[in-house]
């Protein structure tokens, strides 16, 4: 029953001219639609969100189409499309573009972080081989020392 009332009531609002509910304002909203991804919408799409970045796109597009030719592909085409389509989706949202660039200019001024130096080898002896045992001095002088309990194994 309520329902009912509020859908006469919103009506009736209607019926007068005023919206009703109040407009809200969205200022991290898109300030553009997303554009289709062709030339022309993205050319206008990157002309009204960042212009600084037209003649740019305009190099990038001659480069991918010298790319077409040489590699008889369509594929740079596509690349140059799909990569220019992430540059506005970015910068259509004010907010995410924001966060994007505060966090690229703090990469950037950090200092980088120093690559691993590799050790000097150490001046320990060898390790020794498991299979073999401990000898002692004695058979270290004589190498033919073990032949002698072999051949009484075997006999």
């Amino acid at each position: 029953m309520a329902l009912a009332s509020a859908r006469a009531a919103g009506a009736r609002d209607e019926q007068k001219g005023r919206p009703m509910t109040n407009p809200y304002a969205d200022e991290d909203g898109p300030l553009i639609p997303r554009p289709e991804l062709m030339l022309p919408a993205l050319r206008q799409a990157v002309a009204a969100v960042v212009p600084s970045r037209l003649p740019g796109f305009f190099e990038d597009l001659q480069k991918a189409l010298v790319r077409v030719g040489d590699e008889d592909s369509v594929v740079p085409t596509r690349m140059f499309y799909r990569q220019r389509g992430v540059v506005v989706e970015i910068e259509r949202h004010p907010a995410i573009a924001r966060s994007l660039h505060a966090a690229d200019q703090a990469r950037q001024a950090a200092p980088s972080t120093p690559t691993r130096t590799p050790k000097p080898p150490s001046k320990r002896p060898p390790a020794r081989s498991p299979s073999r045992s401990r000898s002692t001095k004695e058979e270290e002088a004589d190498p033919t020392s073990h032949l002698g309990a072999l051949l009484t194994r075997r006999t």
